[in-house]
Parts: C-alpha cells; structure tokens; sequence
C-alpha cells in the first residue's frame, strides 16, 4: 500500500518575484521614512536646544560705580586711569565694617587683577593681608613702595597667582590676580597717578 499523503506543490516562481517585490516595495518607504526623521530630531536639536551664551564676558561701567562708591563711603574712591582696552567684569562697594571700594579688572590679555582700597590702614583687615616677612620683595613705581608676593610657584592659590600692597595713611590698596607682573605694574602705576592728581 502507498503513502496518500499528498506532496506539496513548489511556489511558483511568478508568485516568489510578486512577494521579492512586496518586501522592497515596503523598505524603500521605510528606509527614507528613517532618514527624514533622524534628519528632524537633528534639527529639532541644533534649533531648540540651548546654546551657550557667545556675548562675551560681563562688562560693568566701573567708573560710574565709583561715584556711587565716594558717595557710600563719604570719601573720593581711588579710579586709576587705565587704558580703554582695560575692561571690568564687577565694581561693588562695601560699607557693612570697613569700607572698601573693588574693581575686577580684565586685562587686554585676558588675564585677572582684583584692584581693592581699603579704608583700614593698620587695622585688623590691613594685619590680615599684609605680611611684610613673608613679602617675595618690594618695588617703587611712581613714588609709591609696594609690598609684592608672587605665589606662581605654589599649587592651588586661584586668582592670587601675584599680589601687591602700597599703604597710605587712609587706606591701603591691594592688587591680586593672574596677570602678567608687567600689567600689575602698569596698574600700580595708574593707582599712583590718581593718587597724586587728588
């Protein structure tokens, strides 16, 4: 007796190309369906997303802050006559103890150098600061001698990289930052100056 099963028939070839046709029928639409949208998300993302701020560093008007400053202290401020390439990125008064009067300013080489007048000459704020044992040196500009301490050597000082001090029987000022030594001298040199225009 003979197996009755019966063989099934092989696919047609015509039917096989008709399904081959189907299937890249439906992956062309789907591949360039992808595309546009990754092409979508990636300018949703350089549209909408936030994007640092390119204006450049805060700029502040430190000459007018330094009427302001006279006017809180009750004394004329020190404003060295700095050159216009010269800018500052905060100016502030304080008044609650001793008074000082600081201007952050950025030098043309982008560099630092805090300048600080402290009403405190010889006080406790003066003894904080001022170490004359421990100054690197002392240097005369303009007729004025400044204590200077350069700290370039050591790890982790910030913006104390260089540092001077010159007293006056009022106030002291202090200059601190991480500019070059010939730019805290062309603001020392300033300081004298408007010093000895008042």
């Amino acid at each position: 007796m003979s197996d009755s099963t019966p063989t099934p028939a092989p696919e047609a070839p015509e039917q096989e190309s008709a399904a081959t046709r189907r299937r890249r029928a439906q992956t062309a639409p789907a591949l360039i369906g992808a595309i546009l949208a990754t092409l979508a998300i990636v300018a949703f993302l350089i549209l909408v997303v936030v994007r640092p701020d390119q204006s450049g560093p805060t700029r502040v008007d430190w000459r007018a802050a330094a009427v302001d400053a006279s006017n809180a202290i009750g004394t004329e401020v020190i404003q060295p006559a700095v050159p216009d390439t010269w800018t500052a990125n905060f100016a502030r008064v304080h008044t609650e103890t001793v008074p000082e009067w600081e201007v952050g300013f950025m030098t043309p080489r982008a560099e630092y150098i805090e300048f600080s007048q402290v009403f405190d000459s010889g006080g406790p704020v003066f003894a904080a600061i001022a170490y004359p044992e421990g100054a690197s040196g002392e240097i005369e500009i303009d007729g004025i001698v400044w204590q200077f301490f350069d700290n370039s050597s050591f790890e982790d000082v910030g913006n104390d990289e260089y540092s001077m001090y010159a007293t006056w029987p009022d106030y002291f000022v202090a200059l601190n930052g991480t500019a070059d030594v010939e730019e805290f001298h062309e603001l020392a040199s300033a300081v004298a100056k408007a010093v000895q225009a008042r």
